[in-house]
C-alpha cells in the first residue's frame, strides 16, 4: 500500500534528474579541470626538455632522465621525417590536451633523429581512471540514498498506514463501533504524532456522538410508547366511555315515550357530544398544533402562556415579544411551538416556582427566545435523562438553533435561530 506510492516515485525522479544534473557539471568541470593540468605539466616538462637542449646535455642523459616522465614520450627515430613520421602521428591527440605544443626533434646523423614529443595517454588515463571511479562512487551513492530514502519512507508511513486501519474500522456498518480499539504505534515524527493526536480526539467525539444519538432513539422510543399510551388511555378511558353513555342514553330514548325520560336523554346526549369534541380537539392539538393554522407562533404562545395563568394562578407570568418582523415558517414555527410548550410544561410540574418570564425577540435575522423561572430548577440525572429536556434539545438541533440551559438560579432556556437562513432554506 505504502511501498510503491506515488510519492516516493515522485521523489525518487526528482533526486536521479538532480543527481544526472550535477553529474554532468562536474563531469564538465573535470574534464577542463584535467586538460588544464595536464597542458601545465606538459609544457613544463617539454621546458624541461629545451632547457637540457641548450645546456647541450648529452642524448642518452636526457632521454634516461625524460623516458621516466609520464607527459613525455621519447624516441630514437631512423629515416626521413615526412607526412607518416611518428612525431605526426602523436601530433592529433597530443595537440588536442596541450594546445599545439610542437615536438623537440634534435638530429643525431642522417636520417637518425632523437624525438621529444608531448604524451598525455598515461596521465590522462590516470585521471580517467579517477574519474570513473568518482563517477562509480556518485553512483553507488545515489542508489544506497535511494534505497535509504526509500526505508526510511516506509519506516514513517507505517504509523500512517496503522491509522489508516483505525479509520477504516472506526466505522462498522454505518455506525461507530464503540468497542473496537485500535493502538496506534508511536512516531518520532511531531507531525504524525499531532495526526494521531486529533484522531483520538476526533474518535472520543464521534463515540461520545454515537452514544448521544443511541440514549436519543431510546428517549425517543420510550416518548412514542408514552404518547401511544396516553392516546389509548384518552380514547379508552375518556372517548370511549362517553360514546358508551351515549349509546345507552340513545337507546334509552328510543325506547320510551316518556317525555322527561326523552328530554333528560336528549340533555345528556348533548352534553356527551360536547364533552367527545372537546376531547377530540384536545387529542388533535396534542397531536398537531392546529392554533398554528389559525393565529401566529407568538399569538399562539401568548395563549399557552394565559391558559397557565388560569391554572395557576399563584404563579406570575411575564410576557415580552417583540418580533414585528417575523417571517412565518411551518415546520420552524411548530419545534418553537413546541419548545415554548414543553418548557413552559416543565416550570408547571417540577419547577415549584413563583414567577416565569417568556421573551422574543429578533436581533438582525437571529431570533432569540428565552423561557426562564425563579423555580428549584432541574436536577443532573433530570437534566442528562429528562424526556423534556432531550425533547427541546433535538427540536432545537432540527432547526439548526443553538440551545443553552442555565440551572444557576432557577432554569433559564435561551435559544438562538438564524430565520433568515431558515427562510431561505424552506
Amino acid at each position: 500500500m505504502f511501498t510503491n506510492n506515488s510519492g516516493y516515485t515522485h521523489l525518487s525522479r526528482i533526486i536521479i534528474v538532480s543527481f544526472i544534473f550535477v553529474f554532468l557539471i562536474f563531469s564538465i568541470v573535470t574534464y577542463f579541470v584535467i586538460k588544464k593540468n595536464i597542458s601545465d605539466e606538459t609544457q613544463a616538462a617539454m621546458m624541461q626538455a629545451k632547457a637540457m637542449q641548450q645546456t647541450q646535455v648529452s642524448i642518452d642523459s636526457m632521454q634516461k632522465i625524460l623516458s621516466n616522465s609520464p607527459h613525455l614520450k621519447v624516441e630514437r627515430f631512423f629515416g626521413r621525417l615526412g607526412g607518416d613520421g611518428p612525431a605526426e602521428t602523436e601530433v592529433s591527440l597530443s595537440r588536442n590536451m596541450v594546445n599545439d605544443i610542437e615536438p623537440i626533434v634534435m638530429p643525431l646523423s642522417e636520417n637518425s633523429y632523437f624525438i621529444i614529443s608531448p604524451d598525455n595517454q598515461t596521465e590522462f588515463s590516470q585521471n580517467m581512471i579517477f574519474f570513473y571511479l568518482v563517477a562509480g562512487l556518485f553512483i553507488v551513492t545515489l542508489a544506497l540514498l535511494l534505497i535509504i530514502i526509500r526505508i526510511g519512507i516506509q519506516h514513517q508511513l507505517k504509523p500512517l498506514k496503522q491509522l489508516a486501519i483505525a479509520l477504516q474500522n472506526t466505522l462498522k456498518d454505518d455506525q461507530i463501533d464503540i468497542n473496537r480499539q485500535v493502538a496506534l504505534p508511536h512516531s518520532d515524527m511531531q507531525e504524525i504524532q499531532a495526526v494521531f493526536y486529533e484522531y483520538s480526539k476526533l474518535k472520543q467525539t464521534l463515540v461520545k456522538k454515537e452514544l448521544a444519538l443511541l440514549d436519543a432513539d431510546r428517549k425517543l422510543a420510550m416518548l412514542q410508547e408514552q404518547e401511544r399510551s396516553y392516546l389509548a388511555r384518552e380514547l379508552h378511558d375518556n372517548v370511549g366511555q362517553l360514546i358508551t353513555s351515549t349509546k345507552a342514553y340513545a337507546h334509552m330514548l328510543a325506547n320510551t315515550d316518556n317525555q322527561q325520560i326523552i328530554e333528560t336523554s336528549s340533555a345528556k346526549i348533548k352534553s356527551f357530544c360536547s364533552q367527545i369534541s372537546t376531547a377530540i380537539r384536545q387529542l388533535t392539538d396534542h397531536l398537531h398544533p392546529i392554533i398554528l393554522d389559525k393565529v401566529t407562533l407568538w399569538e399562539a404562545a401568548q395563549r399557552l402562556v394565559l391558559e397557565q395563568q388560569d391554572i395557576t394562578p399563584n404563579m406570575n407570568w411575564q410576557i415580552d415579544i417583540q418580533c414585528e418582523k417575523f417571517d412565518a415558517n411551518k415546520e420552524r414555527d411548530i419545534h418553537l411551538y413546541r419548545i415554548i410548550q414543553e418548557s413552559i410544561n416543565n416550570i408547571i410540574k417540577h419547577s415549584q416556582a413563583k414567577n416565569a418570564f417568556l421573551s422574543a425577540s429578533i436581533i438582525e435575522h437571529t431570533l432569540y427566545l428565552e423561557i426562564k423561572d425563579d423555580g428549584v430548577g432541574i436536577k443532573h440525572d433530570k437534566q442528562e435523562l429528562g424526556l423534556g429536556l432531550s425533547s427541546i434539545k433535538t427540536r432545537a438541533r432540527c432547526i439548526g438553533a443553538e440551545l443553552s440551559i442555565n440551572n444557576d438560579s432557577g432554569t433559564n432556556i435561551l435559544l438562538s435561530v438564524n430565520i433568515e437562513t431558515e427562510n431561505a432554506i424552506s
